[in-house]
């Protein structure tokens, strides 16, 4: 029989060592800014117009909870090479509306994944929801830890299964007022983190290499 012991509000209670609870509205700051990371870097001036908007935008919290994109960033179409692609609260999308792809003789297609990403960015950052504290993040990066190690077992595909249901659900839960891990700012910092570490990505490919990229949709899929 499989025991699992998830990262659940008892858990991460008995770590911080009182009871917690989901947070009063009235306690989230309902405008708010993203924090860039030293690390984002551009040298395409589309992109160096974005970097500095992100620095002036400022989010709101809509009266449902959910994170409300700031028009001038929400409407931003930002080019590198032939592509074209726009941020979302939860993704980066391409723009393109349907294409078809052949490779030649001396060209080939391929696709990239990332394992984890978005539980990456939680942990590479720190990023924890004030009520629960460092107790989340210790938690959380067990989890991810282990699904990492054991991916490719085919003995464990149960629980990594199973783990990712826990990383992938509890980083959902940061967008629901009905969560004790409601945590809106914290939720976009991880997002748009994702979306321009992906923007870097892109542009060093398309610069540097003799790359194209044909098609990018992005989600939280932590394969």
């Amino acid at each position: 029989m499989l025991k699992l012991v998830r990262p659940s509000l008892s858990t991460l209670s008995k770590d911080r060592g009182r009871k917690i609870y989901k947070p009063e509205l009235s306690s989230i700051k309902r405008r708010f800014k993203y924090d860039i990371p030293e690390y984002i870097y551009f040298e395409h001036p589309t992109l160096q117009d974005l970097h500095d908007l992100l620095t002036h935008a400022v989010f709101e919290i809509e009266p449902s909870g959910h994170v409300k994109m700031p028009r001038e960033l929400a409407s931003m179409k930002i080019q590198i090479g032939k592509g074209l692609y726009t941020m979302g609260i939860g993704g980066l999308h391409s723009n393109e509306s349907g294409q078809a792809i052949v490779a030649a003789e001396d060209e080939i297609i391929c696709d990239a994944d990332v394992t984890s990403y978005y539980p990456s960015i939680i942990i590479n950052g720190g990023y924890y929801p004030e009520n629960c504290g460092l107790p989340f993040l210790r938690n959380y990066t067990r989890f991810r830890d282990d699904r990492a190690k054991w991916k490719n077992l085919p003995e464990k595909q149960t629980i990594c299964n199973t783990y990712k249901i826990v990383l992938n659900g509890s980083f959902g839960k940061m967008s629901s007022i009905y969560s004790f891990l409601y945590s809106p700012k914290m939720m976009i910092q991880v997002t748009i983190t994702g979306q321009l570490c992906l923007l870097m990505l892109i542009e060093r490919i398309e610069s540097w290499f003799a790359y194209r990229i044909c098609q990018h949709r992005w989600y939280c899929d932590l394969r």
